[in-house]
């Protein structure tokens, strides 16, 4: 929990900056202010007139130029006080003293030009990596929410063409069974396993790697999946099986693997002929979304400079992830 605020604080933190950056000059520290840390706290609060402009952002203070958000306050206060989400204003504005008497002795630090150190800057490093791992998340999500809006539209001939290419898939629903792994060499095994004449629910056992189910329980057993529950990487292989058949090493993205087996098949029950005409036309926009999402991001990619630096050499006992890097460019 105290990981997971922290983290938090330091995304609202790092907001701030490229708020700072985009609606002010950058910042240069000049000599340590001449009043003290606790006249700088007393100091008359900003009306809404002259509030600095943020965008969206609660400002609660600013200290030579750099803001303090209120989110700051807030969560350094849920830190402390177990999640409660009304703490009494006297705790905000002692929080708040904190939080600028902080601010101040940081600015004095860069100022000096001291640094993090050790556990410290190491931590600060793994916080930050995450804050823009967060970030860069959101935005590129933001972006393929965008692109819907700019998906072609599908008109009632592209929804009967659809069914008609799918009808059999569409009217039908399958019992899976599943082996899934990260990797594929596992996978090949359990294969070779199947293909040798073990049982599918005894390899499935044993990719679980010795945590078994409950009693009772078959994690492997997916039960009854329609056509557009199937994952995009299986369709081609599930309507090639019969009942009981299983598939060879099914691809998938981030690194998924499976082999996939059908128990068995039936006649699905279809929603009326409207709503079903219309859960098409909103698969078939979000297909066109999808496509236009990777032409986009190979356009992009195709213009994008990107340079691969060196791996640093292992610590010592600690070595390389498995995956080799995906060489673009070399920096020197």
């Amino acid at each position: 929990m105290q990981r997971k605020l922290t983290l938090s604080l330091l995304i609202a933190t790092a907001v701030t900056a490229q708020a700072c950056q985009k609606n002010s000059q950058p910042i240069q520290l000049a000599a340590p202010p001449a009043q003290s840390a606790a006249s700088a706290a007393t100091a008359p609060t900003a009306n809404a007139a002259t509030k600095p402009a943020m965008g969206d952002l609660d400002v609660a203070a600013m200290v030579n130029g750099v803001p303090i958000l209120r989110d700051e306050v807030r969560i350094f206060l849920r830190s402390r006080t177990r999640g409660d989400t009304s703490p009494p204003p006297e705790m905000e504005d002692q929080v708040l003293e904190l939080l600028i008497n902080q601010e101040i002795m940081a600015q004095y630090a860069q100022q000096k030009g001291l640094e993090l150190e050790g556990k410290d800057k190491a931590e600060w490093q793994k916080m930050m990596a995450a804050a823009s791992g967060f970030r860069r998340q959101s935005l590129a999500e933001v972006a393929k929410r965008d692109s819907l809006k700019t998906a072609p539209e599908v008109s009632p001939d592209d929804v009967q063409a659809y069914f008609k290419e799918h009808e059999t898939e569409l009217k039908t629903e399958w019992h899976m069974e599943q082996i899934m792994g990260r990797e594929e060499a596992p996978l090949q095994g359990y294969l070779a396993d199947l293909k040798a004449g073990k049982s599918f629910e005894e390899v499935a056992k044993a990719s679980l790697g010795g945590e078994m189910p409950a009693a009772g329980l078959k994690p492997w057993d997916l039960g009854w999946l329609h056509w557009k529950q199937l994952p995009d990487p299986w369709r081609p292989e599930v309507t090639k099986l019969k009942p009981g058949q299983f598939s060879e090493v099914v691809h998938g993205a981030k690194h998924r693997y499976w082999i996939v087996r059908v128990v068995e098949t039936r006649a699905a029950q279809l929603p009326p002929k409207a709503d079903f005409e219309a859960m098409l036309a909103d698969d078939l926009k979000n297909e066109r979304a999808l496509a236009g999402n990777q032409k986009l991001e190979m356009a992009l990619r195709q213009k994008a400079q990107v340079v691969r630096m060196p791996r640093p050499p292992a610590a010592p006992g600690i070595p390389h992830g498995a995956t080799p890097a995906d060489k673009e460019h070399e920096a020197p």
